[in-house]
């Protein structure tokens, strides 16, 4: 009979040390996961951040570049905000992170709709004829880039950074990121 209840007793303690170990190796997988999703999430934002960068820097000086030069560039900023879309889309949404993740599908389709817009209309904004209504055309464009831009930091990244804190994980929090630089050119203005 002791025999019986020692060998029940051990069992019993292999069986909770089985299931504490499993538990713990689950964990550690989800919080991998998740620190995972966040550091693509950042790569993708700090490219996002320099295609931005460049976009803008060359609207406001476009330097020596030709019409199609610049016109060039444009479309393949716009290719490139067509990426991340998908590389976002891609994605899977670990631990919770499923509606985050729909936020931030949103985020980079306005963002990608928005220069697609803005590359087919960039030829015609600076030629003659048609320009003010191209120009009105990029303009709403640019404040669709702004809706992205409040978006993310308003909901996106107050959402994923608090499931990745809910998770032990605060110091894997996702970067800000803003399209629209603050004091654009007549670029954004809508007549």
């Amino acid at each position: 009979m002791l025999r019986r209840g020692l060998a029940l007793g051990g069992g019993l303690l292999l069986l909770i040390l089985i299931v504490l170990g499993i538990k713990g190796c689950l964990d550690a997988r989800a919080e991998s996961e998740l620190s995972d999703y966040a550091d693509k999430v950042s790569e993708i934002v700090e490219e996002t951040e320099q295609t931005s960068k460049d976009f803008f820097s060359n609207l406001e000086n476009p330097g020596g570049l030709s019409v199609t030069e610049f016109v060039a560039k444009v479309s393949a900023d716009s290719s490139a905000m067509d990426n991340y879309a998908s590389r976002v889309e891609s994605l899977g949404a670990p631990g919770g992170m499923s509606h985050a993740q729909g936020n931030l599908e949103l985020v980079y389709q306005l963002r990608s709709s928005a220069m697609t817009q803005i590359a087919e209309k960039m030829s015609t904004a600076l030629g003659e004829a048609g320009a003010e209504r191209a120009m009105t055309a990029i303009a709403r464009q640019m404040q669709k880039l702004l809706a992205s831009d409040v978006f993310y930091e308003t909901v996106t990244r107050p959402e994923i950074n608090g499931k990745l804190a809910d998770n032990g994980l605060e110091s894997d929090d996702v970067p800000k990121s803003t399209l629209l630089p603050t004091g654009s050119s007549g670029w954004t203005k809508t007549k």
